[in-house]
This record gives C-alpha cells, structure tokens and sequence, in this order.
C-alpha cells in the first residue's frame, strides 16, 4: 500500500487526466482511466475508513461519475447504485464538516440524510436570504449559504 499522500496524488492525477478530456469535448462520454480507479479504490477505500475525508470525498466523487464504469451504458445502468454508494461518502465527509460534500449531498445525494439536508437547505434560503448571491439573475448558493445548512443539519 502506498502513503497517504502518494494515494492522494495518484488519485488527483486521474481525476484530472478524465476532468481534462470531458471539457476537451463535454457533448460525449469519456471513459475514464478505470484500472487506475479500480486499483486506488482499496487504498482510498481504506484511508477514508480511517477518517480521511479527503479520501471519503475522493470514493463519493469515484461512483457518483462512474469512473470505474467501462462503457456510458454500464454507467447509466448503474447509476442509481452508484450515487447511493456516493451519498454514504458524502455524508461520512459532511458529518466531518467537509463543506463540498455537503453541497454534493444537497445536490446529488439520495437517503434520509439528503433529503433533510435539502428541507433544510429550503428553510435556510427563505430565512437567509443575505447568503444567497445572484449572477445574471440566478441564485448563488456560495460556502456561507452552505456552511449555514450545515450547522443546522448536525447542530
């Protein structure tokens, strides 16, 4: 097993390699480096069991966008699975206060956990509306708005 941060860095190096080759060309699937995911997934799987939530954010960010998935088709056919298993990591990295992972709960997430973020999320937005920015007319939900939803979630 490699260190925590060689683990990390492998991981990042993937996650970019794919990143770059999806705004390369955003109209198509890409397949994504899956023996590289597949072969990080024990080491991160195991740091993330240990606390890490860099590491639980990385394993929630590995089935939410399927990169272990060989085709769009094995992806589509097992979404639902995947963002389960992604809302879990969320909610582990979310209940540490790592901010993104409650974003991603309140955005994607599936579960009981999710769903009273995103009740939560709506009584802070009519509440708060000072946390709440604006850009052409849409709403911008930044950290304080989200930092907001998670003091109420696990006050």
């Amino acid at each position: 097993m490699h260190n925590e941060a060689d683990t990390l860095s492998r991981y990042e190096a993937a996650i970019e390699m794919w990143t770059n080759k999806c705004i390369s060309n955003p109209s198509v699937w890409h397949k994504p480096d899956t023996e590289e995911f597949k072969s990080l997934l024990p080491e991160i799987t195991t740091l993330a069991q240990n606390g890490n939530v860099m590491c639980m954010y990385a394993l929630a960010t590995i089935h939410s966008n399927g990169l272990m998935c060989q085709t769009e088709n094995e992806f589509f056919n097992n979404h639902t699975e995947l963002i389960s298993k992604a809302s879990l990591w969320w909610e582990k990295a979310a209940e540490r206060g790592y901010l993104p992972a409650v974003d991603n709960l309140l955005v994607c997430g599936v579960g009981a956990t999710a769903d009273r973020a995103r009740k939560i999320a709506g009584e802070v937005e009519s509440q708060r509306k000072d946390l709440i920015g604006s850009a052409n007319g849409m709403p911008l939900y930044g950290e304080s708005f989200i930092q907001e939803v998670f003091n109420r979630l696990y006050a």
